[in-house]
């Protein structure tokens, strides 16, 4: 995995460890922690020290996942991450003692985006079975399920007010409502299917890309 300077396009540094593809990374919030996860042939999760390149926490094997791990969210206080993996397993990891706090049961395949909410005590996780599973991080309990009619392949969170925005197979993307675990907004256009979404910095449009060749960009607060 490599950290580059965006301004210039340079290599900041090289993180060396997993055991096969490295398929999602992020900084925690106070900058401080790189982590990583990797997918099939590694099952793991590390923590690095993005100065020095150091590897400082590696977890696999029980009770973390047992299958290549696919996506992974960093709560906001950078304690505690969630991941989701190929056979549908949900984690909960606080990476300041390595201990596995939560095991979520919910999905029937493959895992494709996980993260918490900044408002409230909710995380949110969404798969190819097509379910938008929202949880108590309190309980680790299913809240809610936002049910898509295909697979969905990205989730992007709201900064202004407790939404999620999903984009799925169908070629729709849709905003929901984390509180509620219903739809409040429905985004239509794309002919093939939504392979990214973003939400603008003020939370006013979403950006979608799809496998039509085309990027779009929805205003969130039309009418």
């Amino acid at each position: 995995m490599w950290m580059w300077l965006a301004q210039s396009g340079q290599c900041m540094q090289v993180f060396s460890g997993h055991s096969g593809p490295v398929t999602a990374g992020a900084f925690t919030p106070d900058g401080k922690h790189v982590v990583s996860v990797g997918g099939e042939n590694d099952c793991s999760l590390r923590v690095w020290n993005p100065k020095t390149g150091d590897c400082t926490l590696h977890l696999s094997g029980h009770p973390f996942h047992e299958e290549g791990l696919t996506c992974l969210g960093i709560h906001g206080d950078g304690h505690v991450v969630i991941t989701g993996a190929q056979d549908g397993s949900v984690r909960v990891t606080n990476i300041q003692n390595s201990r596995v706090v939560g095991s979520l049961v919910g999905h029937e395949d493959s895992v494709e985006a996980a993260g918490f909410s900044s408002h409230l005590g909710l995380a949110a996780t969404a798969g190819i079975d097509g379910k938008l599973i929202i949880w108590d991080t309190g309980s680790f309990s299913e809240r809610g399920v936002c049910q898509h009619p295909e697979p969905i392949t990205r989730m992007a969170w709201h900064k202004q007010q407790p939404l999620v925005a999903t984009g799925c197979l169908d070629g729709v993307v849709r905003l929901w409502d984390l509180r509620t675990a219903q739809s409040v907004k429905r985004f239509s256009g794309h002919a093939e299917a939504v392979q990214d979404i973003v939400l603008s910095p003020d939370g006013s449009m979403v950006l979608s890309g799809a496998d039509d060749a085309t990027a779009r960009v929805f205003q969130i607060n039309s009418e």
